[in-house]
């Protein structure tokens, strides 16, 4: 199941972020349930390895002075679409002792999953204690000690209910808690997570500058990082000012939360600052793919400050 996941995500990403997109971007979310199935035997290996670890006696003293009450290692019982824990409990008084076994009924709440658990929580077991204890005091002590108790089912890597995106090349991630439901069928458990998967497609906000004569700038802001590995500077008459092969990589900006990718380079003779019109070839890495970006602006001279293109144009270089 988990190479299953693993190769679906993949396959996901990699149609999200083969594509070029500019501008702004909207965010898509979708809904992606994905099954797990525990059997009957690897859940009593997940309780009993719990069980070991845990607190599983008492001792201390209440309404009857003091007392000792312990906890046998649990099992489980799958039938009906139910998950039951079978407990066994010995309790010791000065008042009252005895022991007994009791059945309650496990569900599981989408809030208690995790990354590495799927954890359960009890349903009835004040009602399961009182069948078997008459004493009150007894019984609000046992109830005190097990009801913190909350049972793992399952054990392992499953979902993150981060918004963390699952790579810095992708704007996709999960979002908020995964919806659950659950069923019981031939001694097994099988757990259908529906997490929201949430992506949005590229954006990016372009940014050129002329901190000098012989130098020009290009920023671009993207909501996933990128390279900038070619670019090339036109004056108005089509004539190259500058060709540079340099490599910008972005860094995150968390006051903005995007990525930043900032490359300035140098003409091999100075620049005069007449300049009335100049464009701009930006080519630009994201994974696998390159897009080769145009842009023209009308600058005033030097030194001129980070400003927006007039115009941009893109097309798709080449997608593997």
């Amino acid at each position: 199941m988990k190479r299953i996941i693993i190769k679906w995500l993949s396959a996901l990403v990699m149609t999200l972020c083969v594509i070029p997109w500019q501008g702004a971007s909207a965010q898509t979310d979708y809904n992606v349930p994905v099954t797990l199935s525990v059997s009957n035997t690897a859940i009593d290996r997940f309780i009993g390895t719990q069980w070991a670890s845990i607190q599983h006696s008492w001792t201390g003293t209440f309404q009857y002075g003091p007392y000792t009450i312990s906890l046998s290692e649990p099992t489980v019982i799958l039938s009906d679409n139910l998950i039951k824990i079978v407990m066994g409990v010995t309790y010791s008084t000065e008042g009252p002792s005895g022991s007994f076994t009791i059945t309650p009924t496990l569900t599981i709440p989408p809030t208690t999953i995790t990354a590495s658990n799927i954890i359960t929580e009890y349903q009835d077991l004040q009602q399961q204690i009182n069948s078997k204890v008459t004493d009150q005091y007894v019984r609000a002590l046992i109830y005190q000690l097990l009801s913190p108790i909350s049972w793992i089912v399952y054990q392992g890597q499953i979902l993150s209910q981060s918004t963390t995106l699952w790579t810095t090349g992708s704007y996709v991630g999960w979002s908020g808690t995964p919806s659950l439901t659950f069923t019981v069928s031939n001694n097994e458990l099988n757990i259908t997570v529906t997490p929201t998967v949430v992506v949005e497609a590229p954006s990016y906000t372009w940014w050129w500058d002329r901190p000098s004569t012989q130098q020009f700038g290009i920023q671009i802001y993207s909501n996933d990082a990128i390279q900038i590995t070619y670019l090339r500077v036109f004056d108005a008459n089509g004539a190259q000012i500058l060709e540079s092969y340099q490599v910008a990589s972005s860094a995150y900006d968390p006051s903005n939360n995007r990525y930043v990718t900032t490359l300035v380079a140098s003409a091999p003779n100075p620049v005069a600052n007449t300049l009335t019109y100049v464009e701009y070839q930006v080519r630009i890495t994201r994974q696998s793919a390159e897009t080769l970006w145009d842009f023209t602006t009308q600058p005033v001279g030097n030194p001129e400050p980070w400003g927006s293109f007039q115009t941009v144009s893109s097309v798709m270089v080449s997608s593997t």
